[in-house]
């Protein structure tokens, strides 16, 4: 047998070795990120959710576009004497015209929370975000738990000694 069969043959054991070793559960440390964003997308939700108890609404003119940062479009609203800006995105179900009249829906206790969509119906925007992360979260332990189980019974089965 020649150095190359040699290697080849140690490669392929070094293949099985790592085959048969179930993950880690240190590799867990990946879903740090993952459960950041769902801690991320409760607070949002929460949040929005309170903005959304104690909205008002009050009719704003949209007075400026600024096609560089993402098409966005501003607008003002006045809440008693006070003016107020916020900014707008077109979307596939609304677009935005200079010197349309828009209904503003606005925090009463801070009315730089303001958007011209119900907060409604923006807190179930995070819903799909949550749900594939809270997804991933799952199924990483899970493949663990069974890459461990599936070795333990292979050992069990046929041990080495």
């Amino acid at each position: 047998m020649g150095p190359l069969a040699s290697f080849i043959g140690d490669l392929e054991e070094q293949h099985r070795w790592k085959r048969s070793r179930p993950a880690s559960w240190w590799n867990l440390f990946v879903l740090c990120p993952v459960l950041a964003v769902v801690v991320w997308c409760f607070y949002s939700g929460y949040s929005r959710s309170q903005v959304a108890s104690r909205q008002h609404f009050a009719i704003g003119l949209v007075d400026t576009h600024d096609p560089s940062n993402h098409d966005r479009y501003g607008y003002t609203f006045s809440v008693g004497k006070q003016k107020f800006k916020g900014w707008a995105y077109p979307a596939s179900y609304r677009d935005f015209h200079l010197g349309e009249s828009i209904t503003v829906y606005y925090d009463p206790s801070d009315p730089d929370t303001n958007s011209p969509s119900d907060f409604h119906e923006i807190n179930t925007g995070t819903s799909l975000i949550l749900s594939w992360c809270l997804l991933v979260a799952a199924g990483i332990p899970l493949s663990i738990f069974l890459q461990r189980r599936v070795v333990k019974r292979a050992e069990a089965k046929c041990p080495s000694g």
